[in-house]
């Protein structure tokens, strides 16, 4: 819906390194994938996160790319970081 991809934001061109190319993502999809570090202003296996993203679809829009998981033990879902914010059923951290 549109306040769903109005929270998840445009795609952005960064400087993921590998290979020697960017990376697109959303911000808030790689920044709460679980692999994810930051320190110094870099981001650390970001392109790791973005790999795995690519399998997995959003329980919410099914769209590819969901990056993060549900909270509960018990709860396999994936989601897109903003489309997670509007399940009552997940907790997304």
């Amino acid at each position: 819906n549109a306040a769903e991809r109005a929270a998840l934001g445009p795609l952005q061109r960064r400087p993921l390194i590998k290979d020697g190319a960017s990376k697109w993502y959303h911000a808030p999809c790689l920044a709460l994938a679980p692999e994810v570090t930051r320190g110094g202003g870099h981001v650390f296996r970001g392109v790791a996160a973005l790999r795995r993203g690519r399998a997995l679809r959003c329980a919410t829009c099914k769209g590819r790319g969901a990056t993060v998981g549900c909270g509960l033990a018990e709860c396999t879902s994936s989601f897109h970081a903003p489309c997670g914010m509007f399940r009552a059923d997940c907790v997304v951290d």
